[in-house]
């Protein structure tokens, strides 16, 4: 409940039209009916405001459509910080939670928490669930590593300056997308 209290609480009101501009259609409407939400005015989607939230249809567009880094790096570290602190930290609770279950494994004979749930699935143990993560990671890890190297190019022959960050990362992707498999998107920038 806390990372949805979390999530609800936060938004960002926009007023600058250059912030939303490249959005669909229908994003810029639920961000100009959102501004206005509990108000007596009704939504301007062209002169706003607008109001963005965390909520996957406010937050993922931006996130996907927008060039605006300065914004969408913004988001990303709300995003990202949910139910970290404040009133709707979890910290609290997780460690509470981690407690609970390893009391709970160790009363049934377990040594932790891991072991009596891997007990209940076909995983057989701890240790062949981590050889599994392990080989898992060994063989995509780097062909992670050449994806976003490629993006990267993609990214800097197409105007990005610089190292590419998490909060580029939907963006990029999206175009390279689109220019690669030449779908028809919101948008046209090229």
């Amino acid at each position: 409940a806390n990372v949805i209290d979390s999530t609800n609480s936060y938004s960002l009101l926009l007023t600058d039209k250059a912030d939303i501009q490249e959005l669909p259609e229908t994003t810029r409407r639920l961000l100009a009916s959102n501004a206005v939400t509990g108000t007596d005015q009704s939504p301007d989607e062209e002169n706003g405001p607008w109001k963005v939230g965390l909520d996957s249809p406010s937050f993922k567009p931006i996130m996907l459509y927008s060039t605006n880094r300065r914004l969408k790096e913004q988001l990303y570290k709300a995003f990202v910080s949910r139910a970290r602190e404040g009133l709707f930290d979890n910290g609290a609770l997780i460690e509470e939670i981690r407690k609970l279950r390893h009391e709970f494994a160790r009363i049934l004979g377990y040594k932790n928490f891991a072991e009596y749930s891997i007990s209940k699935n076909m995983a057989g143990s701890v240790e062949r669930v981590w050889n599994f993560a392990n080989t898992l990671r060994a063989r995509s890890y780097p062909v992670a590593q050449q994806e976003l190297k490629t993006l990267q190019r993609f990214a800097n022959s197409h105007g990005q300056k610089g190292k590419l960050q998490q909060w580029d990362i939907d963006f990029w992707d999206e175009l390279q997308s689109r220019i690669l498999f030449r779908y028809k998107c919101y948008l046209t920038l090229l």
